[in-house]
């Protein structure tokens, strides 16, 4: 096979080549009059990865955009006339294998730019680090979205701090959001799940969507170890898709929030009148009776053996817990409770709001009140710049979920 593989030409299209000679590679999606692109996606996703020659025949990668970890293969003989496919995956040939020894490769830089419309940034630093074995530009790859454009709030009457929780790592969302809330905040910060820019001002955190107060109890824990919590700021926990009232800053508390005084915190709805109905069709019903009653089960428990007390499911609440508020003096009560939904498996929704309650009762203070507005299914339709921009002119406190895209027509204007 001396002098047989692989030719970009023009950076446009791949060929065949064999002694300086280049061939169309004839395959059930490429012909002479249909060239294979190299720097084009192909069909749902897929990009050319690279190419070898081995026991006579010519190998061609290509790579699924959505998640980075799928490969099919061509056999092609050694005239680069296709024979099959096979299907791969990155456990195969990098994570538990060896890569092949490509002679052929196409540009990463054109792969990572295509990949970004298919997978989430911790996927992209997963592939750089552990498929292309170069863990320097991994790193390099997610400290370019480092936050660093922030600017504090000035001369607020009380000091009001956020923390951004990414339930999906979309890294490449932090400098937009820096835009989005400087001057609004005394401070911002940011926590994702698995890896995070080098920053003061972001963390990651080994945990998925449905374990995102373990995002919140590790934010907290940050904050009380350094000795940077803020006991008469409030901390404002919202996911990054959560769209705040651009009216909204340090200096609008009591607009956006009723009864903080004697407050520990605020939520979207009075804690006390609302129930979790565990025998309704919400989906994640099963979830968490299981984490209540099946704790040894060897499929749903965990083997938690909490204090049963914190379970009982007459008193526990239901609500989404995308957005809350909480008094800086009372994070290290807060998380010392919800710390055990955590180790219990409760899912969030039921962990956070019944964490909420337990607060104002051991506290014997107030949860108070904002306003906003949660978006289910044709809902989300209805959200563009104009409702952004009547809902900016109301007194309700947030939206969810609203998309990055538009909001990088907002900050732009």
């Amino acid at each position: 096979m001396a002098g047989c593989g692989m030719r970009i030409v023009g950076e446009a299209h791949l060929y065949f080549e064999r002694n300086d000679s280049t061939f169309d590679i004839v395959s059930p999606c490429s012909g002479p009059s249909n060239p294979l692109p190299a720097f084009r996606v192909l069909g749902d996703g897929w990009m050319y990865f690279g190419s070898f020659a081995k026991d006579g025949n010519i190998f061609i990668d290509f790579i699924a955009l959505r998640g980075l970890s799928h490969f099919v293969r061509w056999r092609l003989s050694g005239e680069g006339k296709y024979i099959e496919q096979a299907e791969l995956s990155a456990a195969d040939v990098a994570i538990f294998g060896r890569s092949p020894d490509y002679s052929h490769t196409n540009r990463y830089d054109v792969i990572l730019d295509n990949a970004q419309a298919f997978s989430n940034d911790f996927q992209v630093y997963s592939f750089l680090k552990y498929v292309l074995c170069d863990p320097v530009q991994a790193r390099a790859y997610l400290d370019g979205f480092r936050p660093n454009g922030f600017v504090p709030a000035v001369m607020a009457p009380t000091a009001l701090h956020a923390v951004l929780l990414f339930n999906h790592n979309y890294a490449r969302n932090i400098p937009l959001l820096e835009r989005l809330y400087t001057d609004r905040f005394s401070s911002l910060n940011y926590v994702l799940p698995n890896a995070a820019p080098l920053s003061p001002r972001s963390m990651s955190v080994p945990a998925g969507s449905y374990s995102y107060h373990y995002m919140i109890h590790a934010a907290i824990s940050r904050l009380l170890d350094r000795d940077e919590a803020d006991p008469e700021g409030w901390y404002l926990f919202l996911q990054d898709d959560v769209y705040l009232n651009r009216s909204f800053n340090a200096a609008q508390m009591a607009r956006f929030f009723n009864g903080l005084e004697n407050a520990c915190a605020a939520f979207y709805f009075d804690i006390e009148k609302v129930r979790w109905n565990h025998t309704n069709n919400w989906p994640w019903n099963k979830r968490v009776l299981t984490a209540l009653e099946e704790q040894k089960a060897l499929v749903g428990g965990n083997g938690f053996e909490g204090y049963s007390a914190f379970f009982r499911k007459e008193h526990l609440v239901c609500g989404v817990g995308d957005i809350f508020l909480i008094r800086g003096a009372f994070l290290a009560l807060f998380a010392d409770i919800l710390g055990n939904y955590i180790a219990q498996g409760v899912f969030p929704e039921v962990g956070i709001p019944s964490t909420l309650k337990i607060l104002a009762s051991h506290t014997a203070k107030r949860v108070a009140l904002c306003r906003g507005e949660y978006l289910w299914r044709e809902a989300r339709k209805k959200v563009d710049l104009d409702y952004l921009k009547s809902f900016d002119a109301t007194d309700r406190l947030f939206l969810h979920p609203v998309k990055s895209s538009l909001l990088k027509h907002l900050v732009s204007e």
